[in-house]
């Protein structure tokens, strides 16, 4: 009752001539295949139809904060598709160590990714906000959008070829904490104007001060909220090596422990801009009507 695939599971702990799991029990096994497999999925879907129903919509095309927020949710589609599937795989069978090195790579070049794409929702929304005259120059054109991508992108995977020139890429760890402090000094200084933004209308207009400062509020809000999920997610591996000597024996199990959740926040983001933004809303819901019924009429018709 206890063999699995030629393996004794009756000690909670493969044998040593076995592939361990890398001293996890088959509770934990299990339980973060689980836990990773509905963050597979439920991730997946919800980047993919939320990037569907934006695409298909013409006002939010045309919308540059919209578009970066997009190009979040496809790099949150291959967390969520191919880094999170190859962990579930790891932590079953294992990997080799060429696949290891890949694996490694390519979450780290996500992670750049991720980053850069919030440092450019950031600066977009940061220049909407202290130079509005100036933002609406740069949105006449598309070339922005494309230097845009093309940076985010571009320095992600620069800095993870590089890395594989070091065993110790300190150079992408301080590239990593100045975005990171470049994030948090950047939406503080958009709160501190919020706040003054707020002290403003209400001296001048009283009545409509809470229904203005919602509007213009509103998408700064959704990215700060998707910044504070992605640093949440990622703190623990992060700290890790602080917390824990990369020499002790249990050092690996907490890794692959911690690893489970860091994806998380690619599978948050969408519901955070589904339960936050109206017009991403309204996209979704009329792509998921018109899904049903391209659906109805084709089993209508084969019936």
């Amino acid at each position: 009752a206890y063999e699995m695939c030629g393996r004794d599971w009756s000690s909670d702990v493969c044998s040593s001539d076995l592939f361990d799991h890398y001293g996890m029990t088959l509770i934990e096994v299990m339980s973060l295949t689980a836990v990773s497999c509905v963050i597979c999925m439920i991730g997946t879907l919800a980047n993919v139809l939320l990037t569907i129903a934006v695409l298909l919509t013409r006002e939010l095309r045309k919308r540059y904060t919209a578009v970066f927020l997009i190009s979040m949710s496809v790099t949150d589609t291959i967390i969520c598709a191919v880094y999170e599937a190859m962990y579930i795989y790891d932590i079953n069978h294992g990997s080799s160590a060429v696949m290891e090195k890949v694996r490694y790579r390519l979450g780290f070049c996500l992670l750049l990714a991720s980053l850069n794409g919030q440092l450019t929702v950031t600066l977009d929304r940061f220049i909407n906000i202290f130079y509005p005259y100036q933002y609406i120059a740069l949105t006449n054109t598309r070339f922005v959008v494309l230097c845009a991508f093309f940076i985010q992108w571009f320095n992600a995977i620069l800095l993870t070829l590089l890395s594989l020139l070091t065993s110790r890429p300190v150079f992408s760890v301080v590239y990593v904490a100045v975005i990171v402090i470049g994030l948090a000094s950047l939406h503080i200084s958009m709160y501190c104007a919020a706040q003054q933004h707020q002290r403003r209308i209400a001296r001048q207009y009283p009545v409509v001060k809470q229904q203005v400062l919602f509007v213009w509020n509103k998408s700064t809000t959704v990215i700060s909220m998707t910044l504070v999920a992605t640093l949440l997610c990622w703190v623990p591996i992060m700290i890790l090596p602080a917390v824990m000597s990369p020499s002790s024996p249990s050092f690996k199990r907490a890794v692959k422990v911690t690893l489970a959740f860091t994806t998380l926040s690619a599978a948050i983001n969408p519901f955070i801009f589904f339960w936050r933004l109206k017009d991403f809303r309204t996209a979704l819901v009329a792509c998921l009507r018109g899904l049903y019924t391209v659906f109805h009429c084709d089993r209508a018709s084969n019936q």
